[in-house]
């Protein structure tokens, strides 16, 4: 038996391992992605609220409404930051995974070149 029909196993595994590091990666590059549109959202729906409050301002409004407007608005931007907490927690996500697909792209570079040999 050849030394590179004895790789054959090997560089398929490496091969497997690959791919499933990519995909991976594609997962959790998917999932910030979601996480930034929805952090987008708040924040449009923040804007919005925050133009409407501004553009009928001038109208009397009593003081419980105005609480309940300042309790919301708080509410929205405790979902906003708790967003980018998520955010910057795949992000990292998206770090290590892009990490374990590099070292499985050189180990099946670095087994291709063993077989190659």
């Amino acid at each position: 038996m050849k030394r590179s029909d004895r790789f054959g196993p090997v560089q398929q595994f490496a091969g497997t391992r690959e791919r499933d590091a990519a995909a991976a990666l594609a997962r959790a590059l998917e999932e910030l992605r979601e996480h930034q549109a929805r952090l987008q959202q708040l924040i449009d729906y923040r804007d919005e609220y925050g133009r409407d409050m501004r553009l009928h301002g001038d109208t009397a409004r009593d003081p419980a409404w105005l609480r309940n407007y300042q309790i919301f608005l708080s509410q929205l931007n405790a979902g906003i930051a708790q967003q980018q907490e998520l955010i910057a927690e795949r992000e990292s996500r998206v770090r290590a995974a892009r990490q374990a697909w590099e070292q499985a792209t050189q180990r099946v570079q670095a087994m291709d070149g063993a077989v190659e040999r």
